[in-house]
């Protein structure tokens, strides 16, 4: 019997848990193909996400200090000191001799990330000076982060990585529009579709009954909700049974707060992990703009508004919003044009049109991921020197 491939995957979350979700979802379709996989994973544990059959590394955790990335800290909110990286090092050096990968996918890097340049880059040349070189891949998704030197990024693509696996869709968003660099590395860019979560049936249209408000996996929600409770009772959803996810780490008071701004009708929650059969049973839903909410969103054919977080780095969302409302499959609202009565508008505007439709977006980033990875991989698959790689 021929051994399964080993991929080990590393992945980093520093402030909301969308990358970890993705990496996730790729590590459990990937091992359900028949990979063995393990992911290390270097962010702070999450109840409620699965890794199939996927092993998972916990590596020391550390974490973004606040929402502008000042700093990184520890699990008690401490700088992260020497011993931790240390430790994490030892940790990343041992899951690469257990796995012995014969596919190594860094998450993101090294189009962001960079305040673990070090880590990860030691990291790679462990990888690399293996007597059996891996293949090498980053994984991103369909929109970065403007880096600060994209021309080092793509130093780096050039020095270690065999393929950009690109987890978004050309039609809708090209990798050139958020990386204007990315004609340069382009031979090594595969755009694989979004990768989501396993995605039920949309329900019809006379079975859709609430409206859904979630702020994502961050602590950046709390103005969104605001205004969207105050928006009920000025919109044609009023007399809508409306559910709202906070995120995974919204503080006790802060959750305390919102559910006594909630009306009869409104039930506030916290994170759960059904939320694409949320999605594919509400009327609307309401949300910031991120990577893994829009595509299961659009997946489920539900109605949307999105209200992307930004400020003056974080222009991710705005980028993929403005994107997929030019394609039809959102409605828009700006953070600074955020008021009760203009989201309430929105929400009558989008209730009074038609559902997106989910053939507009790719979603098969997994299994395409998948498909790729055993070609390559394949005694009679891609050759480096073929590739140019």
């Amino acid at each position: 019997m021929t051994p399964a491939i080993s991929v080990l995957i590393y992945v980093q979350h520093l402030l909301g848990i969308g990358h970890l979700k993705r990496a996730a979802a790729l590590a459990r379709g990937l091992a359900e193909a028949g990979f063995r996989v393990r992911v290390a994973s270097g962010g702070m544990p999450v109840p409620g996400i699965s890794f199939g059959d996927a092993s998972l590394i916990q590596l020391p955790p550390l974490r973004a200090a606040d929402s502008r990335f000042s700093a990184l800290v520890d699990d008690t909110g401490k700088p992260v000191s020497d011993v931790i990286f240390a430790a994490r090092r030892i940790r990343l050096t041992e899951a690469v001799e257990a796995a012995a990968p014969d596919i190594v996918i860094t998450e993101h890097f090294p189009f962001g990330r960079r305040k673990l340049r070090g880590e990860i880059l030691t990291f790679l040349e462990l990888c690399r000076k293996r007597r059996r070189r891996p293949w090498i891949m980053a994984s991103v998704r369909d929109i970065l982060v403007a880096p600060r030197d994209p021309a080092q990024c793509v130093d780096w693509i050039e020095a270690y990585f065999d393929a950009v696996l690109v987890h978004g869709d050309p039609a809708v968003v090209p990798f050139e529009a958020s990386f204007p660099l990315g004609p340069g590395i382009a031979r090594k860019v595969h755009y694989t579709g979004y990768v989501t979560e396993p995605l039920p049936n949309p329900a019809p249209e006379d079975e859709r009954f609430e409206i859904l408000v979630s702020a994502g996996g961050g602590a950046e929600g709390e103005s969104l909700i605001e205004a969207a409770l105050a928006a009920r009772p000025l919109s044609s959803a009023r007399r809508c049974p409306w559910r709202v996810l906070l995120g995974a780490s919204t503080p006790d008071c802060s959750f305390d707060r919102l559910r006594a701004l909630s009306a009869p009708g409104v039930a506030i929650e916290r994170f759960r992990p059904d939320v694409p059969q949320l999605l594919a049973q509400c009327r609307l839903s309401i949300s910031r703009a991120g990577y893994n909410t829009m595509a299961e969103t659009v997946g489920a054919r539900a109605r949307s508004i999105v209200v992307p977080f930004e400020t003056e780095r974080e222009t991710e969302q705005v980028q993929r919003a403005a994107h997929f409302a030019a394609t039809g499959l959102c409605h828009l609202v700006r953070q600074a044009d955020l008021t009760p009565q203009r989201l309430a508008t929105a929400i009558d505007s989008a209730l009074a049109g038609p559902p997106p439709a989910a053939a507009n977006l790719r979603l098969d980033g997994v299994r395409t991921t998948a498909f790729l990875l055993s070609e390559w991989i394949s005694p009679t698959g891609w050759t480096r020197e073929a590739w140019g790689a």
